[in-house]
């Protein structure tokens, strides 16, 4: 994201939180879909990873959502505590709203821990989530970080000391605190810092000095040095400093966080003296450093300023739980660092991203690269922009960066009545983000656990999964439109049941189930042509939809306890396993639907619903139909027999076989499908005709 300033940055923000509004949200509308929009921002480009929105207030406490990596940091809480200012004009916040604030989301983690605010106290919903599980990890917190969200700035004043409090304790937990306002989220999205900067002392902080080698300066703007940290000087100061280290290797903060590393911990157990040959070591970088001589005459680093890990944050966190969890001794463990002085140049912070860009050159998967499927995402950008509905009065706006439609729609408006027209052309209900694609997508394909993951996530996933090549054509387009229809169907009929907690969880595994239990077999074309869920379907998944939320909340407890988070619960595949045996009728929720395919298709896609044949679409047409009906059956059993078709294709061809052998005509997607077929077979020398 790139921003002019913070004024334009609170606008976007604005502008976001006005399209995720949810009206069925009551009073708390806008402060919900504040922190949905930073938490998606900052998965994105913060290093989160995902989390909860919900409002809860009682007296002295209030909670905007959570973030739990389960699978990455279990021992890491992080609980949100929203200040929204709905004003156009960026506000302040004194050092005393914002210590009320971290107050009030401190005070309620106090008293679920101390038993005073337990699960009992909540009807159910994300609230009570949050309070199973900071009950039920009571004993294996390490730290719980409560995080201020505010769209204003703070005051200068209280950027000097307010908010940067020190940690607190709950017995044996940590309790950190940490502020995002507009100027430290304007820094992370322009490229510029996101973090507090870290300054230690080594000398002051921790009595002792860090061995190092200085470098002759090859350049004005930089400077290099090599040194030893012992390897609990290292967790040392991961224990002071924590994740706060790590935060300008976006990749880094996300994926590596406390992960203990099976690898490090047998070097630290069974070799420590061989860790330093072993261990590729750290990269550091820092604004500037001080140098002491030790008491042999050896030079040391005393300081470091604004000290920064941006690769070896594994081996970082790693010696620190070695050493706190398993009590590992780390007297013999030494970890080499490159420490990289960049200095305050107008350029720090880009040859700062670069030096952690290329630090981290190793590693071969991202969490999130912004160029995967590049050329599908453009090819859909523009089907959106040239694709009418059947009536021929709308389209469906894909919008491929964020903010691209307001963009767009603010370019139509530069000549008179433009906005209007672009409005009547893109109705804002038919807008499609690329998260929203993501879960429409997933969701049909048999995961809605992914899907409730969290936007950013799940699109991350979804990027990985697209196949390198894939450009999306007309029909992909339609039939995604499809399943945006019947996913925003079913969210709306969820809605009206007046029960919105877990809304988005049995929105994603209703529509999975719809396609699980139909077969894939529902004709997407055919919702593209009514561009509405018919009134039958939308029954029948009123009826499945209330019956999944029954059984995800159910399954939930069985597998939890009393203690049950229904949120997290959503997110593993043991869920969709017990959501897909519910008992439905596919053949009902086909014929709601307006009929059903012969077969299914691949991929999820769809065969075609008739009309006009372009020159093209006619000699395949021919070409097809000259193939006999046994032939067809022959080619099934080719497939078969030589593997050189898959599954879902061999049933193809043994469908095609059935169906023109009753003179039934065959669909425009269909033919290509065949035409597809005939042209592998004749790529490896075989001839239908011959079998």
């Amino acid at each position: 994201m790139d921003f002019r300033d913070t004024e334009e940055l609170n606008a976007e923000i604005l502008r976001r939180v006005a399209d995720e509004r949810d009206e069925s949200d009551g009073p708390d509308a806008d402060k919900l879909a504040f922190t949905r929009v930073m938490i998606d921002w900052m998965t994105a480009d913060g290093g989160w990873n995902g989390g909860t929105a919900f409002e809860y207030s009682a007296r002295g406490m209030h909670v905007s959502g959570y973030a739990w990596d389960a699978g990455g940091d279990p021992g890491i809480l992080d609980v949100f505590v929203s200040a929204f200012h709905p004003q156009a004009a960026s506000q302040t916040m004194p050092a005393s709203e914002i210590d009320r604030q971290l107050d009030r989301g401190a005070a309620f983690v106090r008293e679920v821990l101390a038993g005073r605010h337990g699960v009992a106290r909540f009807e159910n919903g994300p609230a009570a989530d949050l309070s199973a599980l900071l009950d039920s990890g009571r004993g294996e917190w390490e730290a719980i970080r409560i995080v201020l969200l505010a769209n204003a700035r703070i005051l200068s004043n209280a950027r000097a000391g307010g908010f940067s409090r020190a940690e607190e304790r709950v017995g044996d937990i940590r309790l950190e605190f940490q502020v995002w306002d507009l100027d430290r989220m304007f820094r992370l999205f322009t490229g510029g810092r996101g973090h507090e900067p870290v300054t230690v002392d080594f000398r002051a902080e921790f009595g002792t000095l860090v061995p190092c080698l200085e470098l002759p300066r090859s350049a004005e703007e930089y400077s290099c040095c090599l040194a030893v940290f012992p390897g609990d000087l290292l967790a040392d100061i991961y224990e002071r400093f924590g994740t706060q280290l790590l935060e300008k290797n976006v990749r880094v903060f996300l994926q590596e966080r406390g992960k203990v590393n099976k690898g490090i911990l047998k070097t630290i157990e069974t070799r420590p003296q061989m860790f330093l040959a072993f261990n590729n070591g750290i990269s550091i970088t820092a604004k500037s450093v001080s140098f002491e001589r030790n008491a042999d005459g050896g030079m040391g680093i005393r300081r470091l300023e604004d000290f920064q890990i941006v690769n070896g944050g594994q081996t970082t966190a790693s010696l620190h739980n070695a050493r706190k969890k398993h009590r590992l001794d780390l007297s013999k463990t030494f970890v080499q660092a490159k420490i990289s002085v960049i200095g305050s140049g107008e350029d720090m912070e880009e040859i700062v991203r670069d030096i952690s860009l290329y630090s981290n050159s190793q590693n071969k998967i991202k969490a999130s690269d912004p160029l995967s499927g590049g050329a599908f995402h453009r090819a859909l950008e523009q089907l959106s922009r040239t694709t009418w509905t059947p009536d021929g009065r709308t389209k469906w706006f894909y919008e491929r960066t964020n903010g691209q439609y307001a963009v767009d729609k603010d370019a139509a408006g530069k000549v008179a009545g433009g906005s209007q027209r672009f409005e009547r052309e893109f109705p804002k209900s038919q807008r499609m983000q690329k998260t929203d694609v993501a879960k429409y997508v997933l969701a049909w394909q048999g995961a809605p656990e992914t899907v409730s993951l969290g936007g950013e996530k799940c699109f991350q996933k979804f990027s990985l999964g697209l196949r390198d090549g894939l450009v999306p054509d007309e029909v992909y387009f339609k039939t995604l439109v499809a399943k945006a229809i019947l996913f925003k169907g079913i969210d709306s009929i969820v809605k009206a049941q007046g029960n919105t907690e877990y809304k988005a969880n049995v929105v994603a595994y209703t529509l999975a189930l719809l396609n699980e239990k139909t077969e894939n077999r529902i004709n997407l074309l055919g919702i593209w042509a009514r561009q509405a869920v018919p009134e039958a379907l939308a029954r029948k998944l009123d009826e499945l939809s209330r019956e999944v939320r029954r059984i995800i909340e159910r399954t939930a407890k069985e597998n939890s306890g009393n203690s049950a988070n229904v949120t997290e619960w959503a997110k593993k595949s043991g869920c969709w396993e017990a959501v897909k045996e519910i008992d439905v009728d596919g053949a009902a929720l086909l014929a709601a639907a307006g009929g059903s395919l012969p077969h299914p298709v691949g991929g999820g896609g769809n065969v075609d619903v008739g009309g006009g044949e372009t020159e093209e679409e006619a000699a395949m047409r021919a070409r097809t139909e000259a193939i006999a009906p046994q032939t067809w059956l022959a080619i099934a059993q080719w497939g078969r027999d030589t593997r050189n078709l898959d599954d879902w294709k061999i049933r193809f061809c043994g469908s095609i076989g059935a169906q023109t052998s009753r003179g039934k005509r065959l669909s425009v997607r269909q033919v290509a499908v065949c035409c597809k077929i005939l042209d592998a077979m004749e790529s490896v020398g075989v001839n239908p005709e011959s079998l």
